[in-house]
């Protein structure tokens, strides 16, 4: 509950300009050309049974703050807190002994205190933001203190905003921040207060979104990130005229809000993009491209702060917490040094090119451990998502398939976004049944049988899933039908048995959603690419246009339904989408009234269930050496890699999807609301569940996914058809008029 923002100290803090830096900017500081950046990874230290949590972590003149907790097992809430110090290689911990918490738990209270945000100053001063929770059987009290401490946690000063901040909405965690003239800024809730160094309340403004984190700019000033017309913005607050001030674009897309830096010397702020650590030049506004993390073999992901050091070096900090189930658990904080290296001290590695769509923190985990171990082989990231623009999302995925079919492919390929009959025709894909066959630890069995079956093309595999999901049509048994699959007259018999049901399958549920969920799930229903053939004018197809014009066209946001009392009032009758954890499944028994069936996706063979594949892994056909990129691929099939990574998808090793089976039979200790307010546990997987599924994946037949021009053709039709335009009949005639010149064209 205690995750802070991050903190870069400027120059003037962590790394005097007189001091050793030679009066270089920060430019040249990186000075790529002749340096790199070795890497050591440093865990901060927790204290089992009393403080083994990590709160905040800040940088201030060459050491690390951080805040750590723990609670007794009587009491869910913080009773444990210290404040500690410690250099960035991991030396000398000191406790900060002389911090005394400013606010008290009454005697006999229930309750606790948390330091809910910390920040160092530019005079080396550390603030932090207390809040004290006192709750009883019909209430909950909140005050709230900042406290500035010096370097030992003796307190300097304190102000009491118990009576300012009375906006206690948690829609996120609060944030802290001081400016050059001592005046201090907390977001909490949705308000946002400025106060005076003395501790008087300036102004107020409201959160303009559910982010809460501030940002020092280099010219002092303080600005708040806001998410607003698709991209990320800085608003600096103007404390003059107490509102907002100049509004300053980031020109890339983050990794995540904490992944903004405050700004010192020539620029006015830092921020991880892809894998690069960019800065913004305070005067041309121009974007310069720094440091890669990657060459350093680190993964840029949960880096919240950043800071230069005397010695030429410079450190940052790295949050990291993987979610398993409905429990967040293997929190870790950790130090990450950087040594520079003049790179002819460098041991030559042979390097792999890594090409994906877009690089997230699943294939980082991956790179970084690969790197941290191999002495021979080096995994280079290429990102093609810094190809896209604002008017093209797929620029970057084009130019990355135009490479590999023209032959300049990088090594290893993430293949999720790309359709792999393209790339299988061309023969630029290697066959990974030969690697998997001469592995020492992994063989064909330790994959889910159906799905390899699945994805195997004439005996060969050219592509493996890290995770799956289920395409499905989900609802209570006793309304959909208890026997899985069903026509679509079947279907419509159950829509016209449930007439209060006005919202079929939830808010979000549209015609045109509704006809591309189904054809996503049954590409090769209607078109045979073999031997070239389109079927779309047939009774099938003409079934499914005038079942999903029941649909409305449009969805009403005026007001916003709870889907659970949608379904217990019988609005809703069923859950169209993808399952890809055994806890979204749980939380759909539990709304669906304790049992579920896989229906699937209307089709006249009942075969209606498909599965979803994530984050495809290949190999080229021109790789420079398989074996070494196999050893890298082979990570996210690993057992370890599984269970922690596939957080909402089903794992491909069969022995973590059997664990995973097994924990969802286990009792939860987690509660759902009713639409009555009424608080329930939701129930663990039964055997009769188990059974289900088991038979749902090793019997599905189908890979979600549709041809973007296909399904342009699609869309053009029946919108018109939906609109009132032309008949079903007109429609499902046009269609197979276009792709079918189309088809024809691609064979």
């Amino acid at each position: 509950m205690l995750f802070a923002t991050a903190i870069l100290v400027s120059l003037s803090a962590g790394c005097s300009k007189d001091a050793d830096i030679n009066d270089s900017t920060i430019s040249n500081f990186f000075d790529t050309d002749n340096y790199a950046f070795l890497s050591e990874v440093i865990p901060l230290p927790v204290f089992p049974g009393v403080m083994d949590n990590i709160g905040s972590v800040v940088f201030s003149e060459g050491r690390a703050y951080f805040t750590a907790w723990g609670h007794s097992v009587e009491s869910f809430m913080p009773d444990n807190h210290g404040i500690f110090s410690m250099n960035p290689d991991g030396t000398d911990l000191t406790e900060l002994s002389d911090y005394v918490p400013g606010l008290h738990l009454p005697e006999n209270a229930s309750g606790g205190i948390t330091i809910d945000a910390m920040y160092a100053d530019n005079d080396g001063n550390i603030w932090i933001l207390e809040t004290l929770v006192t709750y009883g059987f019909n209430y909950t009290d909140y005050s709230v203190m900042v406290i500035k401490l010096d370097k030992t946690g003796n307190e300097i000063s304190s102000f009491d905003l118990s009576s300012l901040v009375t906006d206690f909405i948690w829609i996120s965690e609060p944030a802290l921040c001081v400016d050059n003239n001592g005046n201090v800024y907390v977001a909490m809730g949705t308000n946002i207060y400025v106060i005076s160094s003395q501790g008087k309340l300036l102004f107020t403004l409201k959160n303009p979104g559910f982010n809460t984190q501030f940002i020092q700019l280099s010219d002092g000033t303080v600005a708040f990130v806001e998410w607003m017309n698709n991209s990320y913005h800085l608003k600096v607050i103007d404390v003059g005229n107490e509102t907002w001030g100049e509004i300053i674009r980031i020109p890339s897309q983050l990794l995540s809000t904490q992944s903004i830096f405050p700004g010192v010397d020539e620029f006015l702020y830092f921020y991880n993009c892809n894998h690069y650590l960019n800065g913004i030049n305070a005067q041309s506004g121009e974007t310069v491209q720094l440091f890669n993390w990657s060459e350093s073999s680190l993964a840029p992901d949960n880096i919240i702060g950043i800071m230069f050091l005397i010695d030429g070096n410079f450190a940052a900090i790295r949050q990291s917490q993987f979610t398993s189930g409905f429990v967040s658990d293997e929190k870790t904080t950790e130090l990450l040094l950087l040594k520079k290296t003049p790179l002819d001290e460098l041991p030559e590695k042979i390097v792999l090119t890594f090409g994906v769509s877009y690089y997230d923190r699943e294939q980082s985990y991956a790179v970084e451990l690969f790197n941290r171990n191999s002495r021979t082989h080096k995994i280079e990231v290429i990102d093609y998502s810094q190809f896209n623009t604002d008017g093209d999302w797929n620029a970057g995925t084009l130019r990355l398939i135009t490479e590999i079919i023209t032959g300049n492919s990088p090594d290893i390929l993430d293949i999720w976004m790309i359709p792999d009959s393209i790339l299988v025709s061309q023969g630029v894909l290697a066959d990974l049944y030969p690697l998997i066959d001469t592995d020492p630890e992994l063989n064909r069995s330790d994959f889910i049988e159906r799905l390899i079956k699945l994805i195997e093309v004439d005996g060969s595999l050219y592509r493996i899933p890290t995770g799956f999901s289920i395409d499905t049509i989900i609802g209570n048994p006793a309304v959909l039908g208890s026997y899985p699959g069903w026509t679509v007259g079947e279907f419509i018999d159950v829509i016209n048995a449930n007439p209060n049901a006005d919202m079929l399958a939830g808010q979000i549920t549209n015609n045109i959603w509704f006809l591309s969920m189904i054809l996503e799930s049954r590409k090769d229903a209607f078109i045979d690419r073999s031997t070239g053939t389109v079927d779309f004018e047939n009774d099938e197809f003409i079934k499914l246009l005038e079942t999903a014009k029941i649909f409305p066209s449009e969805q009403d946001w005026d007001t916003i339904y709870n889907p659970q009392e949608l379904i217990a009032t019988g609005r809703q009758i069923m859950q169209i989408g993808n399952i890809g954890s055994f806890e979204i499944l749980l939380s759909f028994k539990a709304w669906f009234g304790g049992e579920i069936i896989f229906k699937g996706h209307p089709a006249e063979n009942r075969e209606g269930n498909s599965v979803y594949l994530h984050s495809n892994k290949a190999i080229s056909a021109n790789c420079k050496d398989v074996d070494a990129a196999w050893e890298f691929l082979r990570i996210f099939f690993s057992e370890d890699y599984q269970r922690k990574m596939n957080t909402w998808t089903f794992p491909v090793n069969n022995t973590i999807f059997e664990e995973k089976l097994e924990d969802a039979m286990k009792p939860t200790g987690i509660f759902t609301y009713t639409a009555e307010d009424k608080r329930v546990s939701i129930d663990p997987l039964s055997p009769k569940d188990i059974l289900m599924i088991k038979e749902v994946v090793n019997n599905i037949n189908q890979i979600k996914s549709i041809d973007d021009v296909v399904w342009n053709i699609i869309n053009e039709s029946a919108t018109d058809y939906f609109n009132g335009i032309i008949t079903a009949e007109d429609a499902a005639r046009i269609i197979q008029n276009r792709v079918s010149i189309y088809i024809s064209e691609q064979s």
